[in-house]
């Protein structure tokens, strides 16, 4: 808000020029406003009333028509600067210092624009009226300074006065380390490292009272003296520092400022030491906490990193960053779950971008193996940005995992429309495959058919040599020859899928287990019997389906007993299967109605049909 009042705050000119104002002093103010004494910077940046104490009041703060005329032509020379048109600008704006000469800021912003229109000489003369109308204070000398020392380099005379008025405002403005600075800087654009070094040491050397003072002599002394602790000691910018501390051991901002110091320049103990006191006082300034677990950070105390930041968020839970960092510090540490809540929680106090959602998404869903929280993220993600085929992409992952097949095969739908326009590439053969394995979960055994066939046309264009792609078709041939299998569709055809994923992968026990199944279903039992039996030896953990199977087998074959003990072991490993339990009490029942053979008869020859000549899909007696 503007230092100077405003006439009738209810005028339609009021309200414009108070925005004007607005938008200048917004642009203009630095973040040096906070200390306790302005920067040069500031004298040359900043104007109308910025750097003024109050009890100036100058003649823009005043009652009366010289104050309106002067904001009206202010305010005109805003506009045409905004339009471009500088040379009305400056116009306008030499009529407010017709007005007001002591307003250094608007004379610097006059001069700067005479300048760059080549009217240097013009541009001096308006900085001088300025310094002579306002000596009290060191901003129009070392504005004044500034201007000659940047637009009259090839002007000896102009330098040589330049240099003259940096000196003279050290010497009339001691205490005003803009001074200082100022001075510092006109040696070291002129390559005089000595005096600039000297000129430090003499600022050094004051009995100043004022923690700010001491604080930018510090900063000041760095440009000096770079910080490196590595190859020298920081003991003298350790001082300057320390005697900041010392002054205003009472302000919290010195305080900070002073430990933000310690942590730049990497002696994180004593940067620790202040703000663990800070933090201590001052609970509730998060800001501080933040610093904190930085500094704990340097000292790689990743626990009390965490700790400090679990502070946070517990004060603040609104805090969606610290949440991000707590995230990312516990998938870091591989502790995925507690680094899921962070990420959630982040992305549910702000929107997140799709890159964001994609990348948590997979860490969640593949690092977390979390699909219900995968889904509540992608989910989300996806709704706001449904442009995006990654989200739906990864969904497809998520859902089947939890069972939920009729929701997959619609994000499998979206994930095909969009990428089918954006990135082709997404839908490849394993994308097909999966897509039919989840159409065939929901019951659809055409649909699924056509899907996996369309994976398997992608496959034939991938290199046969490739052990990933050899796989991947054997998976699906064996996937597909099964399923007509269990539906009793394309016999024959399932067969050779079969034999030919077997012929790919000779090794796997599950293609084996389905080999035998086709010839189960082919009546062709002692056959299916030598290929299941083969598939359990294969297997590295029992497997119920390769159970069930043999256990049909041998009931097929008249071996109640056996049938009845891989039921049970079947039963055993999948006790959910309601299938399975039905068999075995089918099988149980049946074993239990079989006449015993008497012990002392010799067994009599049969002459009924061998097993292996009994019809397709009969059941023999048993003897």
């Amino acid at each position: 808000m503007s230092r100077f009042p405003l006439p009738n705050r209810n005028s339609l000119f009021s309200r414009t020029l108070g925005g004007l104002i607005g938008c200048l002093v917004s642009v203009s103010f630095s973040s040096s406003f906070a200390q306790d004494e302005p920067r040069e910077e500031d004298f040359a940046e900043v104007f109308v009333g910025r750097y003024f104490p109050n009890e100036t009041s100058p003649l823009l703060n005043a009652r009366g028509e010289r104050r309106a005329e002067a904001l009206a032509h202010f305010s005109r020379g805003l506009s045409y600067e905004a339009a471009e048109k500088k040379g009305r600008a400056i116009q306008e704006f030499r009529k407010v210092l017709e007005i007001i000469p002591g307003e250094v800021g608007l004379a610097r912003k006059v001069a700067y624009l005479l300048a760059q229109q080549g009217k240097r000489n013009e541009g001096r003369e308006v900085l001088e009226a300025a310094h002579r109308a306002h000596k009290n204070t060191p901003q129009a000398g070392i504005i004044l300074s500034e201007y000659l020392a940047t637009f009259f380099r090839d002007d000896e005379e102009a330098q040589k006065k330049a240099m003259e008025l940096a000196e003279a405002m050290v010497d009339e403005f001691p205490s005003q380390a803009a001074a200082w600075e100022h001075l510092v800087r006109l040696h070291l654009v002129g390559r005089r490292m000595d005096q600039a070094r000297a000129t430090v040491m003499r600022a050094l050397e004051r009995e100043e009272d004022r923690p700010g003072y001491w604080l930018r002599m510090g900063a000041l002394a760095q440009r000096i003296w770079p910080l490196n602790p590595e190859v020298q000691s920081p003991s003298v910018l350790n001082g300057i520092f320390e005697k900041a501390l010392e002054l205003g051991g009472d302000q919290v901002g010195i305080r900070e400022k002073v430990a933000d110091y310690f942590h730049d320049s990497r002696q994180a103990d004593r940067a620790r030491e202040i703000f663990e006191a800070l933090v201590k006082e001052y609970p509730d300034r998060l800001e501080l906490r933040e610093k904190l677990a930085r500094v704990y950070g340097a000292l790689g105390r990743e626990d009390r990193v965490i700790e400090t930041l679990e502070d946070i968020v517990e004060i603040n839970p609104q805090d969606a960053e610290t949440h991000r960092e707590l995230g990312q510090i516990y998938a870091g540490r591989e502790e995925y779950e507690k680094a899921t809540e962070h990420f959630l929680d982040a992305l549910q106090l702000s929107s997140g971008t799709a890159e964001e959602y994609a990348i948590i998404g997979r860490m969640i869903l593949f690092d977390a193996n979390l699909p219900d929280k995968a889904v509540r993220l992608l989910e989300r993600g996806a709704y706001l940005h449904p442009e995006d085929s990654r989200l739906p992409y990864l969904i497809t992952f998520a859902l089947p995992a939890l069972e939920r097949y009729e929701d997959a095969v619609r994000w499998f739908e979206t994930t095909e429309e969009l990428a089918g326009q954006s990135q082709p590439e997404m839908l490849d053969a394993v994308f097909y495959y999966r897509y039919g394995a989840s159409v065939e979960r929901s019951g659809d055994i055409n649909q699924a058919s056509d899907l996996f066939r369309k994976s398997m046309e992608l496959l034939a264009k991938l290199d046969a040599d490739d052990e990933r792609s050899r796989d991947l078709r054997a998976e699906v041939y064996n996937y597909l020859g099964y399923m007509w299998l269990e539906n009793d569709m394309n016999v024959d055809e399932a067969g050779e899928l079969i034999k030919e994923a077997l012929s790919l992968v000779p090794e796997s026990g599950a293609i084996t287990d389905s080999l035998g199944w086709f010839y189960f279903k082919k009546g062709k039992y002692e056959d299916a019997l030598r290929e299941l039996e083969k598939a359990e030896s294969m297997v590295s953990e029992p497997d119920s389906v390769i159970y069930d199977h043999l256990g049909q087998t041998h009931f097929h074959l008249g071996n109640l007993s056996e049938a009845v003990d891989l039921l049970t072991k079947a039963v055993e490993l999948d006790p959910d299967s309601e299938e399975f339990r039905d068999r075995l009490a089918e099988y149980r029942k049946a074993k239990a109605e079989q006449p015993e053979k008497p012990a002392t008869e010799p067994e009599e020859e049969s002459d009924s049909t061998s097993p292996e000549e009994a019809p397709e899909g009969s059941v023999p007696k048993a003897a």
